[in-house]
């Protein structure tokens, strides 16, 4: 029979025999890398520190003391446990693996977790019944932790395995977490209290650009998060039964929601139903629009606004025409010719520089005066070029933001 182009040959291997092949492989490359793990623990027990020669960590592994752990810096705590190394064992290692010294050093390190912390279930990798990459894994969450918090872990990976139960990085953090909240739970509870120290609502106002959008970054207790989560949800999903919002994502939904919870009255009334809820209260936008020939002939979109920041003017004619935002338009004043302005507009008597003063020059610099220096010139002083006792005037045209 002649073979037509659109016919595979007969000697094309089937999609059963394709898979099968694959499995061999994985099974073949699963086995490979226990053995890479079997040989770094024949390598380090070639290598022993022994006395009188430089470890690459302590010779002798510190004991699990609160009071002593806190002093180790984090390599050394990944090393609790474990016996030291000579120094150039690791390198050698390294290379005839094919990775860097970094990366021999921490297959030493997990194959060594996994023989004396975690013997158990080293047993299991051993027989194939855990994949290497999660063995792995498993030793890398128990690195400086305390004896018996190894022990537990063993204990639970090996009864997981025999009961055929998934084990990823989830559950190994929420196995270790339980350990440390059964063999110590003082320990717990003042970290539990250093995380409470360390929760904060951060907007960043470095992440605001021309698009007018802004980073929030928060971290707070989940009693307080889950209730918070579950509002902003139920406000987005009130978003969308309205025109304006029905083809925004959740998440877009979700950022407006936020800020309709900045009015809960507002935020209430759209709970209860009222769709036609309007805000209770408006917030203040200022923006300054320095009116120039390309102003007027549409050519210069910027805008800034009372922060000093540039916008599109796109923007700001969005943000005006929300029903919660109060547009206030404040004019500029420029000391000089260009205004025919002069020094004799200030009395000279006058050494502080008034509010409008103040506007005009920090609008002018932006930030700080001082070379190199970034802070906006709104959190910076008004001071003088020329001293004010040497004839300087309180003028927008002798003053710097610095």
């Amino acid at each position: 029979m002649t073979q037509t182009a659109d016919r595979l040959p007969d000697t094309a291997p089937l999609p059963r025999d394709l898979l099968l092949q694959v499995r061999e492989a994985r099974a073949t490359a699963e086995a490979a890398e226990v053995s890479i793990l079997e040989l770094a623990l024949a390598w380090a027990a070639a290598n022993p520190a022994l006395p009188g020669q430089e470890p690459w960590e302590p010779a002798e592994a510190p004991s699990w003391l609160e009071d002593t752990t806190h002093l180790m810096d984090e390599e050394e705590r990944e090393w609790i446990g474990l016996p030291a190394l000579r120094w150039d064992a690791p390198a050698a290692f390294a290379a005839a693996n094919a990775m860097t010294t970094m990366g021999g050093k921490a297959v030493l390190r997990d194959a060594l977790v996994l023989a004396h912390r975690l013997p158990g279930f080293w047993a299991a990798v051993r027989a194939g019944q855990v994949p290497a990459r999660l063995a792995r894994r498993a030793a890398q969450a128990v690195l400086g932790q305390p004896a018996d918090v190894c022990g537990y872990l063993d204990q639970q990976l090996v009864r997981r395995v025999t009961q055929s139960r998934a084990i990823g990085p989830v559950v190994l953090d929420r196995l270790v977490d339980e350990a440390m909240l059964r063999l110590h739970a003082e320990q717990r509870e003042l970290e539990q209290l250093e995380a409470l120290d360390a929760r904060h609502v951060t907007i960043d106002p470095a992440t605001l650009n021309h698009t007018g959008i802004a980073a929030m970054d928060a971290r707070a207790d989940w009693a307080d998060l889950a209730p918070f989560d579950e509002t902003l949800s139920a406000v987005a999903a009130v978003l969308a039964q309205l025109p304006e919002h029905q083809h925004d994502s959740l998440d877009v939904r979700r950022s407006v929601a936020l800020g309709i919870l900045a009015d809960p009255a507002r935020a209430q009334a759209l709970l209860d139903g009222d769709h036609d809820a309007k805000p209770s209260r408006s917030r203040d936008l200022v923006a300054t629009l320095e009116l120039t020939d390309l102003h007027l002939l549409s050519l210069d979109p910027i805008v800034s606004d009372a922060d000093l920041r540039s916008h599109l003017d796109q923007v700001i004619r969005q943000w005006a025409g929300r029903p919660d935002v109060r547009l206030v338009i404040k004019p500029v004043r420029r000391c000089g010719a260009d205004d025919g302005s002069s020094h004799g507009d200030h009395p000279e008597w006058r050494y502080s520089p008034t509010a409008r003063d103040r506007e005009t020059v920090h609008r002018r610099d932006r930030t700080c005066v001082h070379p190199h220096c970034t802070r906006p010139a709104r959190h910076c002083d008004c001071d003088h070029i020329t001293p004010y006792d040497q004839g300087g005037p309180t003028c927008p045209c002798n003053l710097a933001s610095c």
